[in-house]
């Protein structure tokens, strides 16, 4: 059994910041996700559908210029290399949140976490269980 100070369940935006937290005052930390770092707002919410929106503007504020005297002919848009460009900046960030739960000795976990009993948690997919003296649900 792996003992820790404090466990966190959920690595969106509150669960791996309250992991660094813990980490940085000096608390021995896992932290335990079914998915990917950044939940959905990293991932599938804001900031893809923010990359989404800053290509369009783009497009409509170059559909515009001849107001301003420049004439573009025919902009369009590329929908694969918008999306090309929103994957390019997810896996940027998740990779950003991996490094600092690396940076912070943050021990990370794939798989669904589950509490079994008082201070005990199974993770799907690990075989060795896990004990903490405090757990943080940030699901």
């Amino acid at each position: 059994m792996t003992n820790y100070d404090i466990t966190v369940i959920g690595a969106g935006p509150g669960g791996y910041v309250a992991a660094i937290r813990a980490a940085q005052m000096g608390a021995k930390t896992a932290l335990i996700e079914a998915d990917e770092v950044g939940g959905v707002c990293l991932n599938r919410g804001c900031i893809p559908t923010k990359s989404i929106i800053a290509s369009s503007s783009r497009l409509r504020a170059t559909r515009s210029l001849d107001s301003y005297g420049i004439h573009v002919e025919s902009p369009s848009f590329d929908f694969p290399a918008i999306m090309a460009r929103k994957d390019q900046i997810v896996e940027g960030l998740v990779k950003g949140v991996h490094q600092l739960i690396k940076g912070n000795q943050i021990d990370y976990i794939h798989g669904f976490g589950k509490i079994e009993a008082d201070r005990a948690i199974s993770v799907t997919g690990q075989t060795q269980a896990i004990e903490s003296k405090h757990i943080i649900l940030a699901c």
